[in-house]
């Protein structure tokens, strides 16, 4: 959506979802199939966006870089020849100048010199072994991500001639993630960049830009302040959204030569900061000695004495699950008086490939062990009583829930399965699934494992399989309507717990209608207290 300085002529640019009988709509707005992608040419009212395209079988198969001027709606292709690619990188000037695909089982990067130069490729391996990541272009050329030969540094920039340079210019060592410049438009100036740490941080290479985000930082302590600056040289005016892990966010303008401060707003108005309870990072070792990240969140004003707990699971399950700052679940959860536990077991991303890589073909398995070694530690604490646990989560998070009952069936005293995978192998041969034919083909056997040479193990971690030994009390939530398999699949493990003749009184089912839109509904507050007390 575009709009005015002075908040008039507002224009949506592009649908959030596909209208039907709307014929107007549909001629004056583009398409759910487009994202943006970036800025155009500098002085202009175009901005660059990225046109999904689908193979004759209805697959995607890669992504076009359109001009859109935000004022006529007009259109037009940004390249005469554009490659076959999914990710496009523009420079300050609005021109496409890196690319990355894939071709089969490989990914390739691909690189432009300048305005009407040929591409070339810079890089093509297995889709989970690429050398680098693209990051950025500024006025040197592409920078990228790279990491070092175990995978356990994390993210450092590096200059790309043709491959990465020797020196690194900046490093983030337990830590892998996305990089984004903080630039000047219309210019391939890059005054800092955001990084992926435990939190969100930023580093200015701009001296000015460093000096106020100290003097913010002063003002707003105990916080992580992100900087909106523009232009960000000497800026009079610079925007800033502040937040914590018991703040939800404000947004303030700080005018730097006058020093003063003015709320434009808070995010939850709601939320009384001084009710809300800390979260706090850890890394501990798991059985084999892999290095363990998790989160814990301990209701306000805990004592010494070991409180309940629940030990939340991220789905994905490869992404990162949680970022320091204010989340609704897990508060939730804590001003009941539980203390949450979140691990990033390996297969996580964003602490290092080797962490990621650790958990191919780990589902139920060592993943799973990560679960309970995150538990183990946070009851070695002392925080923790280890009699009164429960394991909850969403997809991923509610096959993980099954699989603990299963596996580790004397450590929990419940579980609430959210859209669980309850049969991994659903995934390989669905015809609903919104997996792609490519990622079955490609990416789930070696993140998960052949359905057919590792049947044995798929067998062995599939709560539908393993439902026998499921002994506690299990809340399942699922959505009346979903597009994707999910939720099919934990119907159908409830069906089977029902229909068992042993002790599956306490297994119930919950289902909850969504919208119109027919988006599941993954949030626990709300029914949560209801659902949650299946399991007390």
């Amino acid at each position: 959506m575009t709009v005015r300085r002075d908040g008039g002529e507002s224009r949506m640019l592009v649908q959030r979802e596909y209208r039907f009988n709307d014929p107007i709509a549909t001629r004056k707005i583009l398409g759910p199939n487009h994202e943006f992608l970036g800025y155009g040419a500098p002085g202009s009212n175009e901005i660059v966006v990225g046109e999904f395209k689908w193979d004759t079988g209805g697959e995607y198969s890669h992504t076009v870089p359109m001009v859109l001027n935000v004022a006529t709606g007009a259109v037009r292709s940004l390249l005469k020849d554009a490659p076959k690619a999914s990710d496009w990188l523009l420079d300050g000037q609005g021109r496409a100048r890196a690319a990355l695909g894939t071709d089969g089982p490989d990914a390739f990067v691909l690189w432009s010199d300048g305005p009407d130069k040929p591409w070339r490729q810079i890089s093509k391996a297995p889709r989970f072994e690429q050398p680098f990541g693209l990051a950025y272009i500024d006025d040197k050329g592409l920078m990228v991500r790279t990491w070092d030969t175990q995978g356990h540094t994390g993210a450092q920039l590096r200059l790309v001639k043709g491959r990465p340079g020797p020196e690194a210019l900046l490093a983030t060592p337990g830590f892998d993630g996305p990089v984004r410049p903080v630039d000047r438009r219309d210019s391939d100036i890059v005054d800092g960049v955001r990084l992926a740490v435990d939190g969100t941080a930023t580093v200015w290479f701009n001296p000015t830009m460093k000096r106020i985000q100290a003097e913010v930082d002063a003002g707003l302590p105990g916080r992580l302040n992100l900087l909106s600056c523009r232009p960000c040289d000497g800026p009079r005016v610079v925007l800033v959204s502040s937040y914590s892990d018991r703040s939800a966010g404000d947004h303030l303008i700080y005018r730097p030569q006058q020093k003063k401060w003015q709320l434009i707003g808070s995010s939850r108005p709601d939320i009384d900061e001084k009710r809300m309870s800390p979260l706090s990072f850890h890394r501990t070792r798991a059985r084999d000695g892999l290095d363990l990240p998790l989160w814990v969140t301990r209701p306000i004003g805990a004592t010494e004495k070991p409180q309940p707990a629940v030990v939340m699971v991220h789905g994905g399950p490869n992404v990162r699950g949680t970022y320091w700052g204010w989340d609704a679940d897990a508060q939730f959860l804590a001003s009941r008086g539980y203390v949450v536990i979140e691990p990033e077991f390996r297969g996580s991303r964003g602490y290092g490939v080797s962490h990621f890589r650790a958990g191919w073909k780990q589902w139920g398995l060592a993943m799973q062990d990560d679960v309970s070694d995150a538990l183990k530690f946070a009851v070695g604490q002392g925080w923790v009583d280890p009699t009164r646990v429960c394991i909850m989560g969403f997809s991923y998070g509610g096959y993980a829930t099954l699989m603990g009952l299963v596996k580790d069936p004397d450590q929990y005293r419940c579980g609430i399965a959210g859209m669980a995978v309850s049969d991994p192998r659903n995934m390989f041969s669905m015809h609903w699934s919104d997996i792609s034919d490519s990622a079955r083909q490609y990416s789930l056997p070696t993140l998960m494992g052949d359905p057919k040479k590792d049947e044995a193990q798929f067998i062995a971690t599939s709560p539908v399989e393993q439902v026998a030994r499921i002994k506690r009390r299990c809340c399942f939530c699922t959505a009346s309507r979903t597009s994707g398999c999910l939720s099919r699949m934990a119907s159908a493990c409830a069906t089977r717990c029902s229909s068992m003749a042993r002790r599956w009184s306490g297994c119930s089912t919950r289902t909850r209608p969504t919208a119109s839109s027919g988006r599941t509904t993954a949030s626990i507050s709300g029914a949560a207290p209801r659902r949650f007390s299946l399991c007390t």
